[in-house]
């Protein structure tokens, strides 16, 4: 129900309280007042003039409020995945050898000259001279990856030779091969081994790491004296300091 109609209503009732107040007059006693007010005289009370009925206004249909529609949410794109760099591919390292002229041992006191020697059908080449080292120039140069072997005698008739001492090296000692022009390189003993001349391990003239490397020889063992030679070969493996 709405305001206008309960007003209409209220004002309706007040209407006929009023009518019907009116219609009563004065009593004369108390008793009389209560008689007539308990049975009015159908004369005197006067029809009260019915309200009219309000028509009920038209309760006014809610307008339901469209629902909003469901945005479709964007299908989401997967964030991509950011790609591992590639490592890149280890780049060998090169390095430079000399053409080696001199080598100097200071543990041992070696500064000797260095001849070219090669290694052919037979027995190899050694230094014609006791005081010289020679460098097999079919090995590595000295300060390239692999092994530059260098060779000379421990003693002649007259004494001690070039390498007489080389057994005496220990590991770390170090062993300063130079070029022509002075530049030099340096390699730091890691071991050393004897073994029969016939004998010699593959790895005295094989690769080994894949670093600059040196071996330095020299005769070793019994001296056989029906053939004027030493049995063994004594070999000190170095490897260059990078």
């Amino acid at each position: 129900m709405n305001r206008s109609t309960s007003a209409r209503r209220v004002a309706g009732l007040v209407t006929a309280l009023a009518l019907v107040g009116a219609a009563c007059g004065s009593p004369s006693s108390d008793d009389q007042g209560v008689e007539a007010a308990a049975s009015p005289s159908p004369t005197a009370v006067a029809s009260p003039t019915p309200a009219p009925t309000p028509s009920a206004s038209p309760t006014p249909t809610a307008t339901p409020s469209p629902s909003p529609s469901a945005t479709a949410s964007p299908t989401s794109e997967p964030t991509p995945t950011a790609s591992p760099t590639p490592k890149p591919l280890s780049t060998p390292t090169y390095y430079d050898g000399v053409e080696p002229v001199r080598i100097e041992i200071p543990a041992i006191g070696v500064d000797a000259t260095v001849v070219d020697l090669a290694i052919g059908p037979g027995d190899p080449e050694v230094p014609e001279r006791w005081e010289d080292a020679g460098w097999y120039t079919n090995t590595r140069n000295p300060g390239e990856i692999g092994p530059s072997v260098l060779a000379g005698h421990i003693d002649s008739k007259s004494g001690p030779a070039v390498f007489y001492r080389l057994d005496e090296l220990v590991v770390g000692d170090e062993i300063i091969v130079s070029g022509e022009d002075g530049e030099s390189r340096t390699f730091v003993v890691q071991d050393s081994g004897q073994y029969p001349k016939e004998n010699l391990p593959d790895e005295v003239f094989g690769y080994g790491e894949r670093v600059p490397e040196l071996r330095v020889i020299t005769c070793g063992g019994t001296f056989d004296r029906s053939v004027g030679h030493y049995q063994d070969n004594f070999v000190v493996y170095a490897a260059m300091e990078i």
